[in-house]
């Protein structure tokens, strides 16, 4: 009876092990597999199989060859490999902590905090790596810039660009963004200048307007261009003013509460995935993202009360117009009792191109600049020839513009500065 009961525990441990083998096997081919196609949707007699994230085959791998190895191998060999296991994560937690890499960082880039001016602003000092990949580092002044002195030198032209994500230039490395084409352009052509990029993700135009008077103005810059989206004007009054309860906050705020976030090995390879996953996210999903003509799709869809549709065909409360030309008549007047020069610019989502009837808040922004005298360069016009814009923006890892869309953003406004020096 013992042999026989003997007979049926190593059958049954022989079957588990080939159970286990067979898993291993699986889920280590399917890690190269997701990082190679980026994902997998499969259709097996009605069921859909999924992997498209690298946890899940991770989640199963690791308790399967922890089991494989508990019942193969004596105890105290397992115990001894378990010390070794932990003995060598500790020896590289210790070395990732001593580098310091922006990529093991908790949350990948904590470059933003909160302000009671701004709402939100960019940390002094701060770096990291933004979702598209791109390395971030925040200078002394609070921008996505090199430093630079406070001081006016003599015989520099000094131009500071304020504007949102597009001038911030997320998706792109600093080298990429416009204000840094801007820059090569002018020194090419003879002028003695220095382009700084004051670009902070997400803010409109009320926030121009603080940090015109808090951080531009006390600057003294020559001229202050700044890079309008449309949804820029969306909120152009202090929320302070509507809401006497508002409160500053941060809305980049990535910090986790669980306890992984706190080992910088774990972080490291929870960023790396998130850049893996923000490369690969139009396969999951996001058909917008995919390409311009799934971007104009969404938008053109007539059933869709997505607020970027109201703001393009300028649907939006009439309020919203009349506090954005007060903001703007305001901007004018405090950039004119300065003596600095302005220049406003419209970049264009990628929906509105060679699509007239999406395009009402460019010119809405076009006619409220003409009222004031402000120089206004629309970008529209210029990618829209283009024979194929979709090299001008990071589809299918973002929305945002690439490289190219920078130069020819970079191009126009040095046209226009040229033109008038």
């Amino acid at each position: 009876m013992d042999q026989i009961s003997f007979f049926k525990k190593n059958k049954l441990i022989h079957i588990i092990k080939h159970v286990l083998d067979v898993a291993i096997v699986i889920y280590l081919l399917l890690i190269p597999l997701i990082i190679i196609t980026g994902g997998i949707k499969v259709y097996i007699l009605g069921i859909k199989i999924t992997a498209t994230h690298l946890y899940t085959p991770l989640t199963f791998l690791i308790p399967f060859i922890l089991l494989r190895l508990f019942i193969t191998i004596e105890i105290k060999n397992f115990i001894l490999l378990l010390v070794s296991t932990i003995f060598s994560l500790l020896i590289m937690e210790i070395s990732v902590r001593l580098l310091n890499p922006p990529l093991a960082k908790a949350g990948m880039h904590q470059i933003h905090r909160s302000s009671n001016d701004f709402g939100w602003e960019l940390i002094p000092g701060s770096s990291g790596y933004g979702s598209c990949g791109e390395y971030i580092s925040i200078n002394s002044q609070g921008f996505r810039d090199k430093e630079f002195s406070r001081e006016r030198k003599s015989g520099i032209q000094r131009i500071m660009i304020i504007g949102d994500s597009f001038t911030f230039g997320m998706g792109v490395n600093l080298e990429e963004t416009f204000s840094k084409k801007i820059g090569i352009i002018l020194k090419n052509s003879g002028i003695n200048c220095e382009v700084i990029n004051c670009g902070v993700i997400g803010y409109n135009m009320w926030q121009y307007i603080e940090i015109l008077n808090k951080k531009i103005l006390p600057l003294n810059p020559d001229l202050i261009v700044v890079g309008m989206f449309l949804n820029d004007i969306y909120q152009s009054i202090h929320p302070k003013l509507k809401d006497k309860n508002w409160k500053a906050y941060n809305p980049f705020d990535r910090k986790k509460s669980n306890i992984m976030s706190s080992f910088y090995i774990w972080n490291l390879f929870h960023n790396w995935n998130v850049l893996f996953e923000t490369k690969y996210r139009a396969r999951r999903g996001v058909n917008y993202l995919k390409g311009v003509k799934q971007r104009k799709e969404k938008l053109k869809d007539e059933s869709s009360d997505h607020i970027w549709r109201k703001i393009m065909l300028g649907n939006l409360d009439n309020k919203k117009y009349i506090e954005f030309k007060r903001a703007l008549s305001e901007f004018k007047m405090k950039s004119d009792s300065s003596g600095c020069d302005l220049l406003f610019i419209m970049i264009p989502d990628a929906g509105q191109l060679n699509e007239f009837e999406l395009q009402e808040v460019n010119r809405f922004i076009a006619a409220s600049c003409s009222k004031l005298d402000i120089p206004f360069i629309d970008v529209t016009e210029a990618f829209e020839k283009e024979s194929d814009p979709r090299p001008l923006f990071l589809f299918p890892i973002d929305a945002h513009i690439s490289s190219k869309g920078h130069q020819i953003i970079a191009e126009l406004v040095s046209k226009q500065i040229l033109a008038v020096n």
